[in-house]
């Protein structure tokens, strides 16, 4: 897996494909930097490949780069459910699991990165929820657990215009399927369709947050490490006025 925000190729070693050994490159010259380990939810019983790439992502979030790990938990175990685990992997010295993001819920997951948010799409509710690490969390002695910012929402719907000659194109356009199966995710913010041979960037509307937040000063501390925020800042002390 390569990160090209970061310079960095991650390999997957072991028979388990749990120990993750990172290169970096830069000015044409290769790095070797300490290999490190995924934890896995439980001990396998088999030593049947155990960590998929698609449960793995990296991504740049405020200027540091993370290895991103979507951990299911069994159903008899006794979690409430999946989680996302950042490990921070800095230029020099050892990978350290900083980072645990609560989802509270199973099944299929997806991953993006937005404007330095971790974006959680759940196939099954055809929802996402949203994480910023930099607003405090729950610090349990050695990495700091947080829960989404908001209530799970929808992607805004998307219309397909339909196809055919130009005559024919008055006709209504086609509501888009969201969260089809045929949905890739790419980082740090692509959604693809292939089967409607769509490519979209996915985008976070500050405006309509104001009303989903009601901590004033938790909204103002989101909406600072934003792009873009400044109109809505404005509005928020206007209507506090």
């Amino acid at each position: 897996m390569y990160c090209p925000e970061g310079s960095v190729i991650l390999l997957s070693t072991t028979v388990l494909g749990n120990v993750l050994q990172p290169f970096y490159f830069r000015a044409g010259t290769m790095s070797k930097l300490p290999k490190f380990e995924i934890e896995l939810p439980a001990a396998p019983k088999s030593t049947k490949l155990s960590l998929s790439e698609r449960d793995i992502a990296m991504a740049t979030i405020y200027g540091q780069l993370y290895v991103l790990f979507l951990r299911h938990h069994s159903r008899t175990s006794n979690s409430a459910g999946a989680e996302v685990v950042l490990y921070h992997l800095p230029r020099e010295g050892a990978c350290k699991k900083m980072h645990i993001l609560k989802l509270n819920r199973t099944g299929k997951f997806a991953l993006n990165v937005v404007d330095n948010l971790v974006v959680v799409h759940h196939q099954d509710t055809e929802t996402l929820v949203i994480f910023d690490i930099k607003l405090r969390g729950e610090f349990d002695g050695s990495v700091t657990l947080h829960h989404p910012v908001l209530p799970a929402r929808s992607i805004q719907p998307y219309q397909i215009p339909a196809a055919g000659p130009a005559p024919v194109t008055s006709q209504s356009p086609v509501p888009c399927k969201l969260y089809s199966s045929s949905w890739i995710v790419f980082q740090p913010d692509i959604i693809i369709s292939a089967s409607q041979g769509y490519l979209w960037n996915l985008q976070v509307k500050l405006q309509p947050i104001v009303n989903l937040l009601p901590d004033k000063g938790r909204l103002m501390d989101f909406l600072l490490q934003r792009k873009e925020c400044k109109m809505v800042i404005l509005s928020v002390c206007s209507q506090s006025e």
